[in-house]
């Protein structure tokens, strides 16, 4: 259901892993839209940008998701690995840095 936020958060993360990274962050967007505190769309756009080496617009995301719901505990778990020097690696990430 496409009107969901859940389903364009698995159709990105599918994109993604098939190296389409423009349509895995128009997914993420449309989740964003449709649900502005879905917060594993803001994360998952920011870990895209990251794997796109765009660390200034992973961390804009990131802010944007933490100016809608300032008590998210994920951003700032993200944000805070990431000045650690953590590099997160989600699933689809090994895939997506492939198709590079």
């Amino acid at each position: 259901n496409a009107a969901r936020p859940e389903s364009r958060l698995n159709l990105a993360l599918l994109s993604a892993a098939a190296g389409q990274a423009e349509t895995a962050e128009q997914q993420l967007r449309a989740a964003i839209q449709l649900h502005p505190d879905f917060e594993a769309a803001y994360v998952n756009l920011a870990d895209l940008y990251r794997a796109q080496r765009e660390e200034a617009r992973a961390e804009a995301v990131l802010q944007e998701g933490l100016a809608v719901r300032p008590e998210s505990a994920s951003k700032y778990y993200v944000r805070i690995m990431d000045g650690l020097g953590v590099e997160m690696q989600p699933k689809w990430k090994v895939g997506y840095r492939s198709g590079i």
